[in-house]
């Protein structure tokens, strides 16, 4: 009964999260329930393994990165069959 009242609670948090999020004007996408809305912020955190950030990476002069921005070609992953569309 404890975990029980424990996930109810959590459930209504993330929901109350999810309604805030929701109502700020000039969004491109919605919160809602999903298999993971009573889970809490470090079980998330813990579904996976994120890989680890390199904070001493190389950083190219302004005009390297510029050329190679320009240089690239969007390309459409739906197109060919490479995402699948959203689950959750």
């Amino acid at each position: 009964m404890e975990e029980y009242r424990f996930r109810l609670q959590q459930f209504e948090v993330r929901v109350a999260e999810h309604e805030r999020f929701n109502s700020i004007p000039g969004q491109t996408s919605r919160q809602g329930i999903n298999r993971f809305t009573d889970y809490t912020d470090d079980e998330i955190r813990n579904l996976g393994q994120a890989p680890s950030v390199d904070h001493k990476r190389h950083v190219a002069p302004e005009d390297e990165v510029y050329e190679e921005i320009a240089s690239m070609v969007p390309i459409d992953w739906r197109s060919k069959g490479a995402v699948t569309p959203v689950a959750d």
